[in-house]
């Protein structure tokens, strides 16, 4: 609860920083995920980077090295080095998804997660996007994923709130009405 606390602080400050950044929040969100991504995948730069007991100095060097080969803008650079600073770099998954959060209710969006059995093509995920956007009102991001086992059909979760098409859901129910029948 304490690092979700924390990172509630680091976005609203990365909030502000970000709008009056050329190119808005946005780009920053995205710098700032990229380089989490690359902490997560690469247990040496993460040892480096977020062992308390090495050189600061050293480990905010190696991380300006990094990032200027990245071409990471400013604002990037010095949240990176303030969180190394800090001994916050742990918290950054979690500091990236409430910055997003923030940017995307700042901006009027929502996330959709859409999954279904096959890939999508772009034109179902805009048929989709589109049916979202007229039922919430908001524009909707949809960031689409694959589940071999739904058979068919899409399963489709807006915040908390779970729209279940999917052809295995539809079994299951079936299943269950044909179940409880049999037991009356």
């Amino acid at each position: 609860m304490a690092q979700v606390a924390v990172a509630k602080r680091y976005a609203r400050a990365l909030l502000e920083l970000g709008q009056e950044a050329p190119g808005g929040l946005d780009p920053l969100v995205e710098e700032l995920r990229t380089f989490h991504l690359a902490l997560r995948e690469s247990a040496e730069l993460r040892n480096v980077l977020m062992t308390p007991g090495l050189d600061l100095a050293a480990r905010q060097g190696l991380l300006r090295e990094v990032l200027a080969a990245a071409g990471a803008s400013t604002t990037a650079v010095h949240t990176l080095l303030l969180l190394t600073e800090r001994n916050r770099l742990g918290a950054l998954g979690d500091i990236v998804e409430a910055v997003r959060e923030e940017a995307d209710r700042v901006a009027g969006r929502v996330r959709a997660r859409v999954t279904s059995a096959t890939a999508l093509s772009p034109a179902q995920v805009d048929e989709i996007k589109g049916a979202f956007e007229r039922r919430t009102g908001k524009r909707i991001v949809v960031e689409a994923a694959v589940d071999h086992a739904l058979i068919g059909g899409v399963v489709a979760q807006i915040g908390s709130v779970v729209y279940d098409g999917s052809i295995k859901s539809q079994l299951r129910r079936l299943r269950d009405s044909l179940s409880q029948e049999a037991r009356a």
